[in-house]
């Protein structure tokens, strides 16, 4: 069952995985994220059209890119905008008893 662009859940082993490489990432129960490959830096390297972040968010300098990939064929996933020191956002949390019981 596909539940996002480039991930699969196998509702039988009830695990997550790449839709490009058939790799498998974690536990449905699991945020995916924290199972891909995790590229973060300052915000104003992801492009030089970004204005600087102190400029736009009045001051703040630690802002990041996160992007997450595929460990095996290196598929981009997701990105994320966020403070360094916040945590990765779980932004695809299943349930699976009522996935299940359909």
């Amino acid at each position: 069952m596909r539940i996002h662009e480039y991930l699969e859940l196998d509702m039988d082993s009830q695990t997550i995985s790449c839709s490009e490489c058939d790799e498998e990432l974690c536990d449905a129960s699991q945020n995916y994220k924290e199972h891909s490959v995790l590229y973060a830096r300052p915000i104003a390297e992801a492009d030089p059209g970004f204005l600087p972040p102190t400029k736009v968010l009045q001051g703040a300098s630690d802002i990041e890119l996160r992007q997450f990939c595929c460990p095996n064929c290196a598929t981009l996933f997701d990105s994320e905008v966020s403070p360094e020191d916040a945590e990765i956002l779980h932004d695809v949390e299943l349930d699976m008893e009522q996935l299940t019981s359909s």
